[in-house]
């Protein structure tokens, strides 16, 4: 116990000392990475909705996704690329996108721990008008063994906002199968009143 103990202040300390690093590296370079995560962030999301409405233009897609559920779904079926179409694009594109930012978010979170939208306000006056949450939501399964020790590391680290964006991400790298990662941190499974179940975060 008593060789124990030094040892244990001995890791602490290493680790405050690695997170103070970070937290500098981050004031440091905070408003180069949050244009470069928000350019990531708009390739992400619009390459998807052009699968689904034949258009880059946010104010065309934030109209269709603005009407009543049934118009927005009528649209979907209306303007979306043909199948073989979109399965080009998502395999010739969108998926090597995916991937290189994977890398990208990957070597981030290895340098500035992760970059919360928390603790980027911290070290900038920039909107934060995009989360990180959903470029990890959309990285590759092939990236699993190496995305999850980070984000474990970060979540014990306090780098996460809360214990549910860690147990949805956890629950996303694990196929998106088993819930008892997002019920194991702060989530509820919730019956709607047609029957069907949803989760509810309970997370501030």
């Amino acid at each position: 116990m008593k060789t124990f103990l030094p040892f244990l202040l001995l890791l602490v300390s290493f680790q405050l000392m690695a997170q103070a690093e970070k937290d500098s590296l981050l004031a440091r370079d905070a408003e180069q990475l949050i244009e470069e995560m928000r350019f990531m962030y708009q390739v992400d999301q619009r390459t998807r909705k052009y699968l689904d409405y034949g258009s880059f233009e946010k104010r065309v897609t934030d109209s269709i996704e603005n009407l009543s559920a049934e118009a927005t779904k009528h649209a979907e079926i209306s303007l979306q690329l043909p199948k073989p179409v979109k399965d080009r694009i998502w395999s010739r594109f969108i998926s090597p996108l995916d991937s290189l930012k994977a890398a990208r978010m990957m070597e981030i979170i290895e340098t500035y721990g992760y970059p919360s939208g928390k603790r980027l306000r911290q070290f900038s006056e920039q909107e934060i008008d995009f989360n990180p949450l959903v470029l990890l939501g959309h990285t590759p399964f092939n990236f699993k063994d190496r995305m999850i020790p980070l984000l474990e590391r970060e979540y014990r680290a306090g780098n996460l906002p809360s214990s549910c964006e860690y147990g949805y991400l956890l629950w996303h790298l694990h196929g998106r199968s088993d819930f008892s990662y997002m019920l194991d941190n702060g989530y509820e499974m919730t019956r709607n009143e047609d029957g069907t179940f949803r989760m509810l975060s309970t997370c501030e």
